[in-house]
């Protein structure tokens, strides 16, 4: 470790210090930005080789201009307000006031690797741009979080090879079964349609599904309660086909609201040709 700096005021022990840290206890963290740790029930755990530039009063570090670029190695974070945690964290991670960005950061998370680049602005009301992949997942987004609602200006990317462009929010509920509320636009692969179902490979596979199906509409509800689903769908497939059966220029639309699901209307011209 290194230290270099001036006390340039003693009565307030206002200091101008530049720390340079071969490996940082990472659970110190929350002391250098302590309502922002607390406010998000953050824990971080691990080291991490850091540069620091602290300008202000020493018994006060709330008051403080303070800058710091940090790699992680191998480190593990917490999230009480989200009840998740990633862990093997590595990568770079800077912080100034108000600011925070990180950059090729790898991570695993429920058992998946990722790796995440992005920056939160404005820790009192966060505001998040960050991109994801992982070995199925891309994904590019922009949102505003509370602990009650993440509400999306911006979610596209890919799932295997199903892509999509969508808005809209996900609301916390006691259930631990967030309420989303979303609009856009899907690309549907019917070969990936199993990874979004529960046991999806077995339900579906009788129906012998495959080709691109394009839908547009929104969706209201949470991921188990189907019952309970709102949603208006229109889709079209240039070539589609169900039960053997192949049909070009499908279209499609599916609607449920109250409880009650509309009739599924769907046409299209059987198709001669070799899929």
């Amino acid at each position: 470790a290194s230290l270099k700096g001036a006390l340039n005021d003693i009565a307030s022990a206002g200091v101008d210090v530049e720390i340079h840290v071969d490996a940082f206890d990472l659970k110190a963290a929350p002391k250098l930005i302590p309502k922002f740790f607390t406010d998000n029930q953050l824990n971080l755990d691990g080291t991490a080789v850091v540069d620091i530039d602290y300008q202000g009063p020493l018994g006060n570090p709330e008051d403080a201009d303070i800058r710091f670029s940090a790699y992680l190695k191998n480190a593990s974070l917490t999230s009480g307000k989200l009840n998740q945690n990633a862990s093997g964290l590595t990568g770079r991670v800077n912080y100034r006031r108000d600011n925070l960005s990180w950059e090729g950061l790898h991570a695993t998370f429920d058992q998946k690797d990722y790796l995440v680049t992005g920056k939160l602005t404005d820790f009192k009301h966060p505001a998040i741009e960050t991109t994801l992949s992982s070995k199925d997942l891309k994904v590019t987004t922009r949102f505003e979080y509370t602990p009650e609602l993440i509400r999306f200006a911006k979610l596209t990317g890919a799932y295997g090879l199903t892509g999509f462009n969508l808005r809209g929010t996900s609301q916390s509920k006691l259930s631990g079964k967030p309420l989303l509320n979303f609009q856009g636009e899907v690309g549907l692969n019917l070969e990936d349609l199993p990874r979004f179902i529960p046991d999806g490979k077995k339900a579906l596979e009788p129906y012998q599904l495959s080709g691109i199906v394009n839908i547009k509409g929104e969706f209201k509800g949470d991921a188990v309660h189907w019952q309970d689903w709102q949603y208006n769908l229109t889709g079209e497939s240039p070539l589609f086909s169900i039960w053997g059966v192949k049909l070009k220029n499908m279209k499609f639309n599916a609607a449920q609201k109250n409880n009650l699901l509309k009739p599924l209307r769907l046409w299209g011209e059987f198709y001669d040709g070799d899929l």
